[in-house]
């Protein structure tokens, strides 16, 4: 079967038209949402990409939805699994169809400003030492109406719709655009926020070479700390990418549902992968040598403020233990 599914995908890479952008679009039961998002991107100003939507066996009106697309749109490439194989699969899927300079991630949920692709385009070309473009991020609900964000905190947040929306805290990194690799791959460490990031347009050659998502809760951030290592990110002032969110969404559940949801033949979140994935990546990604000294040191000293942390915690419950067992 797996044989199979790589000569499918070997046969459209050799047939595809090669275009300058391929958006990849993976999808599971969005017929509420996949319409608007499609309109959006075949509404580019730059009209040079291929639209990869993998349906992840939807059992709703999505697969009707999107050959109905393809069937007007030759820009548009529908695939479908036989059968359900996760989210984080199901990611990689679309980037291994790819055939372009450039691959962008794009929700079935999500909507784009018609110059979005136009625009990040004429960054990439002018300018080699950019590895990532993306544009700021207007937050949406279900129902397309704003999500006032400013100086939230984390926990619940009450949309249009009356809906609860649990929402961790957002505080992207600054630093992306330094020329100074250690300072990249420090703002992403660092940083308590959104991975955002995974949906803006990237070189192609760039985000293969990360391996893409791995099969476990929270793994964007691994490939985008390495996209990191590998060059600059570029973020636009203006609000070209909205982002939805909403209560069915993955992201919204809990990390076991969401890592049952990305990969449902792995076992618990496997966190403990983290700190290798990092170690591997620092003597994977070509880098001056005084630069991956720099970043070791600051892997390191995130680490260690964490341990530290870890540490400080358990003290602290043991003597709130102890102070309560002395009032008995």
């Amino acid at each position: 079967m797996a044989e199979k599914v790589k000569s499918r995908i070997r046969e459209a890479q050799v047939t595809a038209k090669p275009v300058k952008v391929s958006v990849g679009m993976p999808v599971y039961n969005g017929e509420k949402y996949v319409g608007a998002a499609l309109e959006c991107l075949l509404s580019q100003t730059l009209t040079d990409f291929e639209l990869i939507i993998s349906d992840n066996a939807s059992t709703d009106r999505t697969e009707s939805i999107c050959r109905s697309y393809a069937a007007r749109d030759s820009r548009v490439r529908y695939f479908r699994n036989e059968q359900n194989t996760g989210g984080t699969a199901n990611f990689n899927r679309v980037l291994e169809l790819a055939s372009s300079e450039y691959f962008k991630w794009a929700c079935h949920d999500d909507l784009h400003a018609p110059t979005y692709l136009q625009q990040c385009v004429e960054v990439l070309d002018r300018d080699r030492s950019m590895v990532l473009c993306h544009s700021k991020t207007r937050h949406i609900d279900s129902n397309g109406a704003r999500l006032n964000l400013k100086d939230h905190a984390g926990g619940a947040i009450t949309d249009s719709a009356g809906q609860t929306l649990h929402l961790a805290r957002d505080d992207p990194p600054t630093m992306l655009d330094s020329p100074r690799a250690h300072q990249r791959f420090s703002d992403m460490l660092s940083k308590p926020y959104a991975c955002v990031n995974t949906f803006g347009l990237v070189r192609t050659a760039a985000l293969r070479a990360t391996g893409g998502f791995r099969p476990y809760f929270g793994s964007e951030r691994l490939f985008l700390s390495e996209l990191a290592l590998r060059g600059r990110f570029y973020h636009f002032p203006e609000y070209l990418f909205s982002w939805r969110s909403h209560a069915e969404q993955v992201t919204r559940q809990n990390a076991m549902s969401r890592q049952r949801q990305m990969a449902p033949k792995t076992n618990g979140l496997i966190k403990s992968k983290f700190l290798p994935g990092y170690c591997q990546m620092l003597w994977k990604v070509p880098l001056p040598l005084n630069e991956r000294m720099r970043c070791h040191f600051v892997l390191f000293s995130h680490y260690a403020r964490l341990l530290l942390k870890r540490l400080g915690w358990a003290r602290r419950k043991e003597d709130s233990k102890q102070a309560a067992e002395d009032l008995l």
